[in-house]
């Protein structure tokens, strides 16, 4: 746990242990490269001088982290209509950052942020072009960070997986196909997808939506390595310490994260393009500003702006 008290707010970095596959604690951490600049720089780069310290330490120490993705290295979102200048790469930002990537086993490296759905699974233009922007912010990324040996592709686009029982399921495969082959094309290396489950478990058919993940993962052309978001943390409200609110809609680990990883990792023995299913396990930023609560983990602020790294906790459940 790293903490920062202020005058007016404390802000808290909470880092999930995952367990297995690995003996030790195998931490992930998700980051915003924009975050670089919304940051104060020395309490960011005290954030890796921890990660740094549990290299020296080994992986029994609190401080491993073991995988670092980057969720998107460009500015704007999609589509370009909705954004200005998309597409520029954060290079002075992740010029601060690089110096630590060696730290990590995996870089994972994302293109651009897409911030709102849509209907962007149904428009195959969209989906064209998209790849092609995620083709030229990957070739700028390897072209101004050549030696970043350790990376791996991520693929930033989210989305919820209950549907692919329906229309949505082509478009994710088009959408998944598309993004590797652009990436891909510019340095062949794996590829790490981490969309969500957005309905309870017990709310969902479970064979309908077993057969559409197979429909899915069994008929792509590219391999993908699933890491699906439990959204545990972003369907509650809590802030550290002593501050939550669990309601019956909310996402838990026995009740939807252990069955959805299980369906998964059925799916992945009957499609090997599903090359890896994993659980990322979710934990925020939580800031107490001048005692009120948030709203969620997603928690806006009027006066304040705060960045909230997700980490991802990569574990087999029990």
């Amino acid at each position: 746990i790293l903490v920062q008290t202020g005058m007016a707010a404390l802000v808290l970095m909470v880092v999930v242990l995952a367990l297995a596959p690995h003996p030790a604690n195998t931490f992930g951490v998700f980051f915003r490269t924009p975050w670089v600049s919304e940051v104060p720089r020395a309490q960011l780069l005290s954030w890796f001088e921890l990660a740094k310290r549990g290299r020296q330490e080994g992986p029994a120490s609190p401080y491993y982290v073991h995988d670092l993705g980057l969720q998107q290295v460009a500015t704007g979102g999609w589509p370009p209509k909705n954004a200005s200048d998309p597409g520029i790469l954060y290079k002075d930002e992740l010029s601060v950052i690089e110096p630590y990537f060696a730290l990590f086993n995996t870089v994972y490296v994302g293109t651009l942020l897409i911030p709102a759905y849509g209907t962007w699974w149904a428009n195959d233009t969209w989906i064209a072009e998209y790849a092609e922007y995620q083709r030229q912010v990957a070739q700028e990324f390897v072209t101004a960070f050549p030696h970043v040996d350790n990376m791996a592709w991520y693929l930033t686009q989210e989305g919820c997986l209950e549907g692919v029982v329906g229309a949505e399921r082509e478009g994710y495969r088009k959408l998944i196909d598309a993004s590797a082959a652009a990436l891909r094309s510019v340095k062949d290396l794996p590829l790490l997808w981490s969309p969500g489950f957005c309905e309870k478990y017990a709310k969902v058919d479970r064979d309908k939506l077993e057969q559409g993940l197979a429909d899915l993962f069994c008929n792509l052309t590219h391999p993908v390595a699933v890491h699906f978001q439990d959204l545990c943390g972003q369907t509650s409200t809590f802030e550290f310490p002593f501050h939550f609110n669990y309601s019956d809609d909310h996402m838990t680990c026995l009740e939807d994260g252990v069955p959805y990883y299980q369906m998964l990792q059925r799916v992945s023995k009957k499609c090997p393009k599903l090359r890896e299913a994993k659980v990322n396990m979710e934990m925020f930023i939580e800031r107490l500003n001048n005692g009120k609560k948030s709203e969620g983990n997603y928690a806006r602020y009027p006066k304040h702006r705060v960045a909230r790294p997700r980490h991802g906790a990569r574990r087999r459940p029990p």
